[in-house]
């Protein structure tokens, strides 16, 4: 029992003899980790809170400058997330998850010069960086680069070959270099992995109308329409007047 007394009696004094930077520091931590369980719980304007009080105790706290960047992103906050997100960069420049949502900013802004610039930073610093190799993939195809594209989704897809979105947007950037066999082996491979996402249905059937194949085009409009009668319009109208359906673009994965 005295042991214990003793113990407690010890930590209090330890902490009573802190300095005032490192209660400033402790108390910065506890606002960042309450800012990340808000964050987790997608309430971003409370952790965007937590993160600036943060900050404000300790300017250069790389972890809050990153997660407040994070946060502003999901708000659609693009300035303010960028800055925050640079600044963390500047403290800490060797991590590719930073680079990455930098870049990730940048392709949901519509700078997809800079998104490409920042991508490859992160992979620079981790070549394998799933989620940076996807986004640089899908900035190129918004650049309508569609060579390079198809060289970072394929590395994407070596990483993560399961994921149905690299393999969409590689099939799509296929399908514009004019590779229509192959396209359509991705996206078979898509529509495996995801079978009831209706826009992989979707842009499985306008690959078959563009490689001129009516008859399986037919019969993924005939799947279609049981799931999704408005998609299945659209393919339709795509078999009967020869029209490109372009499904590709989501939203890039954050990190």
């Amino acid at each position: 029992m005295k042991r214990s007394i003793t113990f407690i009696l010890l930590t209090i004094l330890m902490l009573s003899v802190l300095t005032p930077a490192q209660k400033n520091a402790a108390k910065a931590v506890a606002l960042n980790n309450e800012g990340v369980k808000e964050f987790n719980n997608e309430n971003y304007e409370a952790a965007i809170m937590y993160f600036d009080q943060a900050i404000r105790l300790e300017p250069n706290y790389a972890s809050a400058l990153y997660n407040l960047g994070s946060a502003q992103l999901y708000l659609k906050r693009h300035d303010h997330a960028i800055e925050a997100i640079q600044h963390s960069i500047k403290l800490d420049p060797a991590s590719p998850r930073k680079h990455t949502q930098l870049g990730t900013v940048y392709l949901e802004s519509g700078d997809w010069k800079k998104a490409v610039q920042a991508f490859n930073e992160a992979i620079k610093l981790d070549p394998a960086h799933p989620v940076a190799l996807y986004n640089l993939g899908c900035a190129y195809v918004r650049l309508q680069d569609f060579k390079p594209a198809i060289e970072m989704l394929e590395r994407a897809k070596r990483v993560d070959p399961n994921n149905a979105e690299v393999r969409l947007n590689l099939a799509y950037a296929l399908s514009r270099e004019k590779r229509l066999a192959e396209a359509i082996a991705e996206m078979q491979k898509a529509v495996e992995a995801s079978p009831r996402d209706g826009e992989l249905q979707l842009f499985m059937g306008s690959l078959y109308v563009q490689s001129k194949d009516r008859t399986r085009a037919l019969e993924q409009y005939a799947k279609l329409k049981f799931t999704n009668t408005g998609l299945a319009r659209q393919l339709y109208d795509a078999i009967y007047n020869g029209r490109v359906i372009a499904v590709a673009h989501r939203l890039p994965r954050k990190e």
